[in-house]
């Protein structure tokens, strides 16, 4: 598993598919510095909403997708950033939020 997706340990929304995040599935957090995203869980501040790993939304990159555009880019040294954007964007696989 990628060092950005977790094991859901709560039931959450998920804002870009619109569907139920259920204990145990797959999630990654939203890149935002958004404080109306943040959230208090037992007396701790936690900032970003949470995904399906898969899913993206509109105008926000996710841990996980920056960190698979940064792992193709390791793997193949002379790939621009936007090369490996296209190469990911092109996998059918992501859900992206409407």
């Amino acid at each position: 598993m990628s060092s950005n997706v977790y094991k859901s340990a709560f039931k959450m929304d998920c804002f870009v598919c619109k569907s139920k995040i259920a204990k145990g599935e797959e999630i990654t957090q939203c890149i935002e510095n958004k404080s109306q995203y943040h959230v208090q869980l037992r007396n701790k501040k936690v900032g970003g909403r949470w995904v399906h790993m898969f899913c993206l939304p509109a105008n926000v990159k996710t841990q996980f997708y920056v960190e698979t555009i940064t792992q193709l880019m390791y793997d193949y040294p002379t790939m621009t950033y936007e090369m490996a954007k296209d190469c990911i964007d092109a996998l059918d696989y992501w859900t992206l939020e409407k």
